[in-house]
Formats: structure tokens, sequence, C-alpha cells
């Protein structure tokens, strides 16, 4: 196994991989470590940014599990889901649980579908919205990045639809 097995300790907010080199990222009980929520926000870029299109992340952790989803929705991943791991993996009690966050990168063409999309709502400096209650990853802009992990509710939604990219519809969960 040691022939086909690396092992790397690395900043999981500047990952020194190349785009789409793996068809899984797993990331157990490490996310919180990361203290800032646009530090956490970075963590998941990098993680969707190395996974090849088709490829799964999971992400298991006892902190910013809520946000985790609500970034990779925002970044157009598919089959997004967060769920309890259950009393087995509890920390202390049922008050620090566990719980998964797994999702599904989109084929590189709806990848770029998505980034042209983040790219003229940017130039437009509006917020997009996919109808979901989460702003979509094309948010507003402070004339040096994007601001992609703000919340938004359906009724403040610019589209105010339940379509996603490409017109497919979604369920509003949250």
């Amino acid at each position: 196994m040691a022939d086909r097995v690396e092992l790397h300790t690395a900043d999981m907010t500047d990952l020194p991989f190349p785009d789409g080199g793996f068809d899984l990222v797993v990331s157990n009980v490490a996310m919180h470590n990361v203290k800032s929520g646009a530090g956490r926000d970075k963590a998941v870029d990098e993680a969707v940014r190395v996974l090849r299109p088709g490829g799964r992340l999971m992400i298991a952790d006892i902190a910013g599990t809520r946000r985790c989803r609500a970034r990779l929705l925002a970044l157009g991943m598919r089959d997004v889901s967060r769920r309890n791991l259950g009393w087995r993996l509890w920390w202390s009690g049922p008050w620090t649980a566990t719980r998964l966050v797994s999702a599904t990168k989109p084929p590189a063409t709806a990848v770029s579908a998505a980034n042209d999309a983040n790219a003229v709502s940017a130039r437009s400096n509006r917020p997009a919205c996919s109808g979901r209650g989460v702003r979509c990853g094309r948010g507003q802009s402070n004339g040096s990045s994007l601001h992609r992990n703000q919340a938004c509710s359906p009724a403040m939604c610019s589209r105010n639809s339940a379509t996603g990219p490409a017109g497919r519809p979604v369920a509003a969960s949250r």
C-alpha cells in the first residue's frame, strides 16, 4: 500500500495540490480548528478545488457544519446533505454531536456555468441567489473579493424562485 499512498501535512486553507486531482476528499473533525468563518469558507473552497468533477466531499465535524453546507450549496455542489452521525460520535454528550456534510462536485460544464454566473454577478455588484435562501456564491463584490457566505432569506432572494442552476427545480431546506 505504501507505493500507492502519500502522507502530506498542509494548511487546509491553502492545499498544495492541483485542481481536480482527487476522487474523494475527507475532513474528519478538523474544520472546527479553523477559527474564522472566512477561513472555514476558504478550507471548503480548497477542498472543492482539488476535487475532480463527479468526486465526493465528506466533512465530519462537531461545529460549523451548517456553514459548510451553505458554502457547498453556494459553490454549486450537488447532493449536499447534513446529518447527525449518532450517539456513538458524541463528544461528551448530545450537545457536541458529530455531523456529516457530504456533496458531489458537478460535471465540469456545470462548474463553468456557475463560475460564469459568479463573474456576471460580481460585475453587476448585486447579489444573486438560487431561491434556496442562501446567497449562492454570486454575491456582492467589495472591489477585491466576493462575499459568498452571507445568508439571505427567500423573501430577499433576487431570483425568488424555486429553480437552481440551469433552471432545475430545487427544494428549499434549512
